[in-house]
């Protein structure tokens, strides 16, 4: 993420061979993006329910933690425009 980018959420499926391929290991990337030691990126694993294509993005959108995430994003940004 950029420097302008305050939150990042890295939903991602830890069964999923492109977001956890074997070679990497690690789908995490919340160590990888710290700003003077504070999080900016969030991991947030979810289970993909889009078998066998569990890397379409229709299985995360459907993801409760998604509709978390997202909700929260536009409750925030109704405070900030009342």
């Amino acid at each position: 993420p950029s420097q302008s980018v305050d939150r990042w959420y890295n939903i991602y499926d830890p069964l999923e061979p492109v977001t956890n391929p074997p070679a990497v290991g690690d789908p995490t990337l919340a160590d990888e993006f710290l700003d003077n030691g504070r999080e900016r990126v969030f991991d947030i694993p979810v289970r993909n329910p889009a078998r066998p294509e569990t890397h379409s993005e229709v299985g995360y959108l459907e993801s409760l933690q998604t509709a978390w995430i997202v909700r929260d994003f536009l409750l925030r940004h109704q405070a900030e425009a009342v």
